[in-house]
């Protein structure tokens, strides 16, 4: 079994990296859709040293932005309430409307998400912590309102839930962040929002230009086009990730687990590898202990034949991150003991 975090504010010195290592960490994943390669030399520095402090080398995951929609600039209030609305704005539009909606909930989001929007329409912002109903559209710009509350913070994905937005399979920033691959000691490509098995070849012919054959390719499932290709998504990776943040805000929270035993089923019975991400101990973004369900979901996860597990927000933004990792091993193993 391997077990990863991912880098962050919380856990990107050398002292943390290398205790987490000692609870049995075997890698950690970079999320490119927040951050270049260029500009996390620090922190790629200090895993290096834990990795030798420690003796144990990281598998060292670069994950891709991919086709992928998030908010941009906010304006106004953050948290929503049921009821309470909320605008949209071009990208190309917001530094002009920015002074004007000061004391509104307003956000920046990309042309092609709101070219796309309809009267009706559903939004499902961070994981499906909000959701926004559209109730006006107008050239750049649409006008929302809170279906579900919750928070809007810069950053977080956003997603059109029951359809799905043309992009480029590999976007600018990804193709930059591939030419810095190598230098960066990266031994895997993580593929973001991988929609068939046409995008894995793509991103295989890229990497092959740029030398990166002997990189291991993770392809995450992630949208309802990528489940229903799954077969030969799977045919094409080295390993098939069942990313559940964005499989929950493009399908609903509820069909995320019946998503998550499809998956593995089908991995399973065949002898493909995957991976588990998302929330397996999210109450320790701010509690030293994890609760019984969270234990019960990282049991769950080995005993459908998981061979990775991977933690998020946890490690990157959570007050805990060693500990964190500790209970993840500590779960898993005895998991795995118990058959």
């Amino acid at each position: 079994m391997e077990y990863y975090a991912t880098l962050g504010p919380a856990c990107h010195g050398t002292e943390l990296l290398e205790a987490m290592i000692r609870r049995g960490m075997t890698g950690v994943r970079l999320n490119l859709s927040h951050s270049d390669l260029g500009s996390c030399g620090i922190w790629i520095a200090c895993l290096r040293e834990a990795e030798r402090r420690s003796g144990r080398p990281m598998e060292f995951l670069i994950d891709l932005c991919g086709p992928e929609l998030r908010i941009g600039n906010l304006a106004g209030g953050k948290e929503l309430q049921k009821g309470d609305a909320f605008l949209l704005y071009s990208e190309a539009v917001w530094p002009k409307m920015e002074k004007k909606v000061h004391r509104q909930s307003a956000a920046s989001v990309s042309p092609a998400l709101l070219r796309e929007l309809d009267k009706g329409d559903l939004l499902s912002v961070s994981d499906g912590a909000l959701l926004l109903r559209v109730i006006k559209t107008e050239p750049e710009q649409a006008f929302c309102r809170a279906e579900q509350g919750g928070t809007a913070e810069a950053g977080k994905s956003i997603a059109l839930l029951g359809r799905e937005i043309p992009l480029p399979v590999l976007s600018e920033r990804d193709l930059r962040n591939l030419g810095m691959a190598r230098d960066s000691g990266a031994t895997a490509v993580m593929q973001s929002f991988t929609g068939c098995g046409e995008d894995v070849r793509l991103l295989k012919r890229e990497m092959q230009r740029l030398g990166l054959s002997d990189l291991k390719l993770l392809a995450k499932i992630e949208t309802q086009r990528g489940l229903n290709c799954m077969e030969e998504i799977a045919a094409e990776a080295d390993q098939v990730v069942i990313a559940r943040g964005d499989l929950g805000n493009t399908l609903g929270l509820t069909a995320v687990p019946l998503a998550q035993r499809r998956i593995s089923m089908y991995c399973r019975e065949r002898g493909i590898s995957f991976m588990v991400v998302t929330e397996l101990l999210h109450s320790m973004m701010t509690a030293s202990v994890p609760t019984q369900a969270e234990l019960s979901d990282i049991a769950r996860a080995v005993w459908d034949g998981a061979s990775a597990l991977m933690l998020t927000g946890e490690t990157a933004v959570g007050r805990y991150p060693i500990e964190a990792m500790g209970w993840l091993v500590q779960a898993a193993e005895r998991a795995a003991e118990a058959g």
